[in-house]
């Protein structure tokens, strides 16, 4: 007799004629579709996860950006050191004067004849040149010392920023690539589902020849297939975007080839051994929080500085000058200067006050920050084991709705169900797989963003 016998896992009818029995088909048939649906095949995908955040790390625009704001950090910091070091100066002039101002001045007791010795003096000559070279160094100055504080503070922020913007494109890259994985492994279950529909209306042909399959039968095959194309587009249209979007994200192109790498999905025994608080112990390490402690302290340092600008201050000055308008002087000469100013404005304190109240607004800022890393671990912790809960249900649902397609496919070949039955365990099977699928992908990305909330990069050093 002919027998239809259709593996759930591979999602795809034979036809073969082979002598067997009917209680044999009964018992076997399910039993083997368990099995086969126990073995999970593995998802794919062209490159490493690695592969990708290493990539990402230099190419990520958020990063380049962030190490391009380090270096300027960096640069203002050396910056308000230099404001410590002697500034130099050099200034020449040249003056075109419309009258030669010149005096003759004895020199000594009159000579032989009455003759009174001379020397001829330029006070301002018809083409006057002057040259000023000056070193000045600040002695005492407050408010440097305060710029030097907020430069520093604020250069290291700025590479602790980085590096959570670092962690944050980790995120996202690995979501993309999970979600992109999924959505492949979803496609590659479309086209499974697609060939076990085509295969349905050739043995549904083949049975309505033969008067035992009805022409609504035949109809409700052609539309399972027509509804299986409609899900190909759909999953390849999301392939298609996160490839996209992860090509954007590390700037590689995601290979084509036919060599695949297994990806592997964290196993559950990575989160039976550690509890929240394990978890919430790096709080205060993490880049974030870092970043949002150092700019509570460039804040404060900003407020001494406006402080500071009500004190005096005190500079030493040497300066040499050469002229050719040495009147009754010399040339080249030297001055040394010791300078002391003392600003005092209404407004500079009323600056300081506004910085003050600025500082309070950065430690309420660090307060909010240190408190939404917290809750992220918290809400990341619960998401894994949530996650690990569904991924369970999900795979038992897979291997339940496997067995009744096999169950229902028996019945309809021995004439005790319709075939609308079977259109229905057919749909369970394929969305409990899909299921199982994102249950993977949102298990292995609840997994990673845990990790990444509490510090720790996917990237191997």
């Amino acid at each position: 007799m002919n027998v239809t016998i259709i593996s759930a896992s591979k999602m795809s009818t034979k036809t073969q004629t082979m002598p067997t029995p009917l209680w044999y088909l009964r018992i076997i048939m399910p039993l083997a579709l368990i099995v086969l649906s126990l073995t999970s095949s593995p998802a794919f995908a062209q490159q490493s996860l690695e592969t990708f955040l290493r990539h990402a790390k230099e190419y990520n625009f958020d990063n380049r950006e962030a190490q391009t704001l380090v270096k300027q950090r960096m640069h203002e910091a050396t910056q308000a050191w230099a404001h410590l070091l002697p500034s130099l100066s050099i200034q020449a002039d040249y003056i075109r004067n419309q009258y030669l101002g010149a005096a003759d001045i004895p020199t000594g007791e009159p000579a032989t004849g009455g003759i009174l010795p001379t020397r001829q003096v330029i006070i301002t000559p018809s083409d006057q040149r002057d040259v000023s070279l000056s070193a000045t160094l600040p002695l005492v100055n407050f408010s440097t010392w305060a710029d030097i504080g907020t430069a520093t503070a604020n250069r290291d922020a700025q590479q602790a920023r980085l590096a959570a913007t670092e962690l944050d494109v980790e995120k996202t890259v690995a979501q993309t690539y999970y979600q992109f994985v999924g959505a492949r492994e979803v496609a590659r279950a479309a086209r499974r589902t697609l060939t076990a529909a085509e295969d349905n209306v050739r043995y549904i042909d083949t049975r309505a020849k033969a008067g035992l399959a009805l022409d609504l039968d035949s109809k409700r095959a052609l539309a399972e297939v027509e509804r299986d194309r409609q899900a190909i587009e759909d999953a390849d249209y999301s392939v298609t975007t996160l490839r996209r979007s992860l090509e954007t994200l590390t700037g590689i192109r995601v290979e084509e080839d036919s060599t695949s790498i297994p990806l592997e999905f964290p196993k559950d025994t990575l989160y039976n051994d550690t509890t929240l608080n394990n978890w919430l112990q790096s709080l205060d390490t993490l880049p974030s929080v870092q970043a949002a402690l150092y700019d509570q302290h460039a804040a404060n340092h900003t407020a001494s500085s406006s402080e500071a600008a009500l004190y005096p201050s005190l500079s030493l000055q040497f300066a040499e000058t050469f002229t050719n308008a040495t009147g009754f002087g010399e040339s080249p000469y030297y001055s040394v200067k010791l300078l002391a100013s003392w600003k005092i404005d209404f407004s500079s304190s009323k600056s300081a006050d506004a910085q003050k109240a600025a500082a309070e607004a950065s430690t309420v800022r660090y307060e909010r920050e240190r408190s939404a890393v917290a809750d992220a671990l918290f809400n990341d912790w619960h998401s894994v084991r949530t996650q690990i809960a569904k991924s369970r249900a999900a795979g038992s649902s897979l291997i339940a709705s496997r067995s009744a397609l096999a169950v229902a496919r028996e019945k309809y070949g021995s004439g005790n169900a319709t075939f609308l039955e079977v259109v229905q365990a057919e749909r369970d099977a394929f969305s409990a797989e899909v299921t199982d699928i994102q249950a993977h992908e949102d298990l292995a990305s609840a997994w990673a963003i845990l990790r990444l909330s509490a510090g720790q990069s996917l990237v191997k050093p």
